[in-house]
């Protein structure tokens, strides 16, 4: 590729990872001639079949330039390529991904910027200076340190070391009703699962091995709910459909499918079935989000509880209630 051109392209392979797909040149055939569309479905399909890093890394940058508004759902994608060692994809899970959140994930920001320069190397100061800002408010009501105000007694978070808090009823606060835990709950498979064969999966993906055949590099994604099929999860799907969820994944796929019934759904009674379609997309695409987010076993682990049950969709006078019963019967 011309360096003259590498701004303006998709196309970027110059950071050492093997194109390991036809689709590949598939997609970067059809950019050249303008169908993007076309070019992201050859990119998805190289990342879904053979796992290559060049397609997922530029189905991302395909779905940040030419979807920005589903920018969420780059998510999963840019994580298969953080695991693998991409430093593009890992600074767009930095940069793109958790930026936009509602509730900032500073634990796991913290644990992808250790990551996010050239060879997986560690950066030390701002990511350190971040760390210790992080540690001088309460994370919920923003109240300072004791010597901004003499009544408060700051206590980390146990799990993460990261956050702080100002007593118990912002630290349960930000658990459950801003899904803290679930945040803690992925850092604590990254600690485990990623940070001890981070350089050793990235050398291996660098130099052609098959990532289906790399035991690290599966259990890791099997662990973060990347490895299961999506039809087998639509079980779990009922966890997104309390309206109270917090995550900004779910937040914009529901903002989505309600932007998607104004323009083209009447209401009336007779538009249930392309509601019930429409809806079942958005809330396939909250799942997935949330299974690359948090894990296949957290989502499980709340579904087994019965803690959802069910959804209402109200747009104007229609209204599509129980949306797990109806929809995935």
């Amino acid at each position: 590729m011309n360096d003259d051109n590498d701004d303006d392209s998709i196309d970027h392979t110059s950071d050492g990872f093997p194109i390991k797909s036809n689709y590949y040149n598939v997609g970067k055939g059809l950019l050249d001639a303008t169908h993007f569309d076309l070019a992201l479905d050859a990119f998805k399909r190289g990342a879904e079949s053979d796992g290559c890093v060049p397609c997922i890394k530029n189905y991302c940058i395909g779905m940040s330039r030419v979807r920005k508004q589903t920018i969420h759902l780059i998510l999963p994608w840019a994580l298969e390529g953080a695991i693998r060692g991409n430093p593009f994809c890992i600074n767009m899970l930095l940069h793109d991904c958790y930026k936009g959140d509602k509730v900032y994930p500073a634990a796991l920001v913290g644990y992808w910027s250790k990551w996010a320069v050239k060879g997986l190397s560690y950066i030390s100061g701002d990511r350190k200076e971040t760390k210790k800002n992080f540690g001088t408010f309460c994370c919920v009501c923003e109240k300072n340190l004791p010597e901004d105000n003499g009544d408060v007694t700051l206590v980390k978070c146990g799990k993460c070391e990261y956050v702080s808090y100002c007593g118990t009823k912002c630290q349960s606060f930000h658990w459950k009703e801003l899904s803290h835990a679930c945040e803690c709950h992925q850092l604590q498979i990254l600690i485990k699962y990623h940070k001890p064969y981070a350089i050793e999966i990235r050398n291996a993906i660098k130099n052609g091995e098959d990532p289906k055949y790399f035991p690290k590099l599966q259990k890791l994604r099997r662990k973060l709910g990347l490895s299961k099929p999506k039809e087998d999860n639509e079980k779990s799907i009922q966890f997104l459909s309390d309206d109270n969820n917090r995550d900004i994944g779910f937040i914009n796929a529901r903002n989505d499918v309600k932007a998607t019934h104004k323009a083209t759904i009447d209401d009336t009674d007779n538009d249930t079935n392309n509601d019930l379609l429409l809806t079942k997309k958005a809330i396939q695409d909250a799942h997935d989000y949330m299974l690359s987010r948090y894990g296949q076993a957290y989502v499980d682990e709340h579904t087994k509880r019965g803690e959802v049950t069910a959804m209402v969709w109200k747009n104007n006078h229609h209204a599509v209630h129980d949306i797990t019963g109806t929809l995935l019967s």
